[in-house]
C-alpha cells in the first residue's frame, strides 16, 4: 500500500480498454512535469476496474492500465526507477463504473 500522498491523481478509461485517451496523457504530462520539478518524488501507480466482466481478465486489465500510465509518464522523460507498479489491494473501484476504471497516481516521497 502505498505512503501517505503528496499529491495524487487519477486517469480514467473507458470500458474494457488500457488505452490513454487526451485527457488522460495531457493529465500524465502534469504529473510528469511535478515529478520532473520534484527530484525527491516518485510516482506510485496501481490499476482499477469495475464490477463488470471476467476477475482474471480485469486483472490483466488493471495491470494494462497501470502499465499504459507507467508508459506514458517514461515517455513523457520521467526516469523507470521512479515509477513503481501497485497491485492494488482490491482491484474494482468501489465507486460508479465509470470511476472504478482508473488509475491512480500517487507521488510520494522517494524511499
Amino acid at each position: 500500500m502505498p505512503p501517505a500522498a503528496a499529491d495524487k491523481d487519477a486517469v480514467y478509461f473507458e470500458r474494457g480498454r488500457a488505452v490513454l485517451d487526451a485527457t488522460g496523457r495531457a493529465r500524465l504530462l502534469g504529473v510528469a512535469a511535478t515529478l520532473k520539478s520534484r527530484p525527491a518524488m516518485r510516482a506510485e501507480v496501481q490499476g482499477y476496474v469495475d464490477a463488470s466482466g471476467d476477475a482474471a481478465a480485469n486483472k490483466t486489465l488493471a495491470r494494462d492500465r497501470a502499465q499504459a500510465v507507467r508508459d506514458a509518464l517514461v515517455a513523457a522523460g520521467v526516469a523507470p526507477g521512479r515509477i513503481v507498479l501497485h497491485e492494488p489491494p482490491n482491484l474494482v473501484g468501489a465507486d460508479s463504473p465509470a470511476l472504478a476504471r482508473r488509475v491512480d497516481v500517487v507521488l510520494a516521497e522517494a524511499r
